[in-house]
């Protein structure tokens, strides 16, 4: 597909643009600093997240592997201990 296409006739004509945006040097190293900035607490933000549902799951699972482990011994004590 030819980028010409979509120019107006008058700069397809001539062959290059006839207005152009400029952004400063110094002001997209600012965009992409902030830039960097928001993906790095947002990544943080998620492996966080991921850490502490491993760290439930894990606990979730101990814990019921110990409450079977008491349960498996068939002491009335600890029976009530547990449901409490």
């Amino acid at each position: 597909m030819s980028a010409k296409k979509n120019l107006p006739e008058s700069e397809k004509e001539t062959g290059h643009v006839q207005r152009q945006v400029k952004l400063p040097f110094l002001k997209s190293v600012e965009i992409s600093i902030k830039s960097i900035k928001v993906r790095f607490f947002r990544s943080l933000i998620t492996t966080m997240s991921l850490v502490l549902a491993v760290s439930f799951l894990s606990f979730v699972g101990v814990s019921n592997d110990i409450a079977n482990g008491m349960l498996a011994k068939q002491d009335p004590g600890l029976r009530r201990l547990l449901d409490r």
